[in-house]
């Protein structure tokens, strides 16, 4: 059963009340007739496997966590853009997507989209792709 948060406009007292999702979310105080109370929202606290344990280099580590946990691909991808801003700090540049890059455009005789510059100036004229 969710914990809804209530405060009293008179004395400021805060008070932790357990409701069902499906009941109306009022609190009237313990007598049930007082009408100071006003519902507090609160951003909900959840708590999630973290990325932070994980070597950000560990291709290894990576496979292992990612394996046992439900999720969809986009949670895959999100992963793995958290651990290349990790290693980016670290090192000034992800070096294992400037391999993949390398190894693309080896591949394909072409350059990866993402590593193209998204900001041109030619001629006084400034693009920006961005924008």
């Amino acid at each position: 059963m969710p914990q809804y948060i209530y405060k009293n406009l008179q004395t400021e007292e805060i008070r932790e009340i357990f409701q069902s999702m499906k009941e109306e979310h009022i609190y009237l105080g313990e007598s049930g007739d007082e009408k100071d109370w006003i519902r507090i929202f609160a951003v909900p606290q959840m708590t999630f496997d973290s990325f932070s344990s994980l070597d950000p280099y560990s291709q290894k580590d990576f496979n292992k966590f990612t394996e046992t946990k439900a999720g969809t691909y986009g949670d895959v991808m999100d992963a793995s853009n958290e651990l290349s801003e990790k290693r980016a700090q670290k090192d000034g540049k992800d070096p294992i997507k400037e391999k993949y890059f390398r190894d693309y455009e080896k591949k394909t005789h072409a350059k990866h989209p993402k590593s193209l510059p998204t900001k041109f100036e030619k001629n006084g004229v400034t693009v920006d792709l961005n924008d």
